[in-house]
């Protein structure tokens, strides 16, 4: 699996043809977090401004900062950028979103971040600020919402890629897979907690709610 563009980061030679020995399922979809934003004006309406924490090691959340921005724009919201890798500045970026009267919050999805999902989820709820994710973990340990790649399709994926090459497949041959399905899920819990309600209309499209 991929997490990160593999053309840029020089490891294949290109998506559709990757050369080599390597090829795989990418859980890289570009526009993801701009989804979010989206999602994101539909749960807090009156929102005039959103932060966005990064890992600056990650290249692609990196990246990601500029596309913020823009969107942010045209959608008429303040976008704040705050950076977060060691645990101490996980911390005081929520600090920093707190003392700059952040709305609402926009996580990057990254595997470090992952990783520490119940201290993002607790920070958020200390904070009283409404948080979207790109991965459905986030919302099992009691995060808002989350609108990311479904992960058992790419394994399921995998399984079947797997399978291929088992069978003579040349993975040189074989394009990078991208993303097939995603899924949004919300924990009205968390919700009613924050004081917001989900709208109809975003619940009859949810694919889990908690």
């Amino acid at each position: 699996m991929f997490g990160d563009d593999p053309v840029k980061r020089k490891m294949i030679a290109s998506l559709e043809r990757p050369g080599g020995n390597l090829t795989g399922v990418s859980l890289l979809a570009r526009d993801i977090e701009i989804k979010c934003l989206q999602l994101i004006r539909q749960i807090v309406p009156g929102a005039s401004s959103v932060g966005l924490i990064i890992d600056p090691l990650v290249p692609a959340s990196v990246e990601l900062e500029s596309r913020f921005q823009s969107a942010t724009a045209e959608l008429g919201l303040q976008g704040v950028v705050v950076h977060g890798r060691a645990e101490t500045e996980i911390d005081e970026a929520f600090a920093t979103l707190v003392e700059r009267r952040i709305d609402s919050l926009l996580v990057a999805s990254t595997a470090y971040f992952l990783d520490r999902r119940d201290r993002f989820v607790a920070l958020a709820a200390r904070s009283r600020i409404p948080a979207v994710y790109t991965a459905r973990p986030y919302v099992d340990a009691g995060g808002l919402l989350s609108y990311g790649v479904e992960r058992l399709e790419i394994y399921r994926q995998l399984g079947r890629y797997t399978g291929t090459v088992l069978n003579g497949g040349i993975p040189a041959e074989m394009p990078i897979l991208p993303p097939s399905k995603f899924e949004l899920v919300v924990n009205t819990k968390t919700a009613k907690a924050l004081g917001l309600t989900f709208p109809q209309s975003l619940l009859a499209l949810a694919d889990a709610i908690i």
